[in-house]
């Protein structure tokens, strides 16, 4: 049995994670909007699968909307 401490009930959160919106190339990013990457597409262009993880997780829009477009997303990876 878990101590009162480790309970549901003892849990309380001091911060909420959120993320905004993604966007690609200033279009709202989402299936129902006709803007989607599929694993597929990604692993068509070429581009090794560390290189996609690393710059998505790079813009995260943790506290603002972010865009996808190519010409950041080739900055990015030639930092």
């Amino acid at each position: 049995s878990l101590s009162p401490a480790l309970s549901a009930e003892g849990i309380q959160s001091h911060r909420s994670l959120h993320t905004e919106y993604l966007n690609y190339e200033d279009n709202k990013f989402g299936k129902s909007h006709g803007v989607s990457v599929f694993a597929d597409d990604a692993k068509a262009t070429g581009i090794p699968a560390d290189i996609w993880r690393f710059y998505l997780l790079d813009i995260r829009p943790e506290s603002m909307n972010m865009a996808i477009s190519w010409d950041h997303f080739r900055m990015i990876y030639n930092r």
